[in-house]
């Protein structure tokens, strides 16, 4: 499959398809574009990928690096909703490619057997007094970086058949289908099914804040806005941003 079949799905849905060589962040560059127009930005590699927290995002040529900005009319504490719709997204079609087990690590990692496969971020920006959510995506396709913190693996260790423009169209349409949802506003739908993915949920969990202190509790939901309602000893807590230790 070429890219025409995705710069299709995404013109039916009212986004324009640009693809670049090399960006040093497909998040920071879809901000630079003036026009006041949904985006679906592609690149080859970015030569300086972010990740959550400000944390570098290894990006060679060969994975898939996307950021889409779409105008964004919701309460401002509901842009969680489409950072699920898209984790959802890679999830169901991984799902179709892979019989292992795919879990989603609180907020936004994307796991194959404990192995991690994707990540994906959103923020919410103004350009000419327009609200964007922008919504970027990496995906290791052809390779993984080796870390001490964590296990990394790729698509291709679990599928070396897969077509990366077909992978693509795939999560795309899948995407779609999510903001059809937001659209009229069955937020319960994709919130509950990010759910029954969600990693040690009803589980003892450890946390770390960014200024490296520590917590632990049940991890007892997730509320609309992304949180982690959080029971210590009986209190109940919405934890906003940590990292999952």
């Amino acid at each position: 499959m070429n890219s025409e079949y995705i710069k299709k799905i995404l013109q039916k849905n009212n986004v324009i398809f640009l693809h670049l060589s090399s960006v040093n962040s497909t998040m920071q560059e879809i901000k630079k574009i003036r026009k006041n127009k949904n985006i679906f930005l592609i690149a080859d590699e970015q030569k300086n990928g972010i990740g959550r927290r400000g944390n570098s995002w290894e990006s060679p040529p060969g994975n898939i690096y996307f950021s889409i900005s779409l105008k964004y009319d919701l309460n401002l504490k509901d842009h969680f909703i489409y950072n699920a719709a898209i984790v959802l997204s890679i999830v169901n079609v991984l799902n179709t490619i892979s019989n292992d087990d795919i879990k989603i690590k609180w907020p936004n990692d994307i796991l194959i057997n404990f192995k991690k496969i994707s990540g994906v971020m959103s923020e919410i920006y103004q350009k000419n007094q327009i609200n964007y959510i922008n919504i970027g995506v990496g995906i290791n396709f052809i390779s993984s970086p080796k870390l001490n913190e964590y296990k990394t693996t790729h698509v291709y260790e679990i599928n070396n058949t897969i077509d990366k423009n077909k992978l693509i169209y795939d999560i795309v349409k899948n995407f779609f289908s999510q903001i059809n949802l937001i659209h009229n506003e069955k937020f319960d739908i994709i919130i509950n099914e990010f759910k029954s993915k969600l990693l040690y949920l009803g589980k003892k969990i450890n946390l770390e804040h960014e200024n490296k202190s520590k917590i632990s509790g049940i991890f007892e939901d997730i509320n609309n806005d992304g949180s982690i309602l959080l029971n210590i000893n009986g209190l109940k807590h919405n934890i906003y941003s940590a990292r999952l230790i």
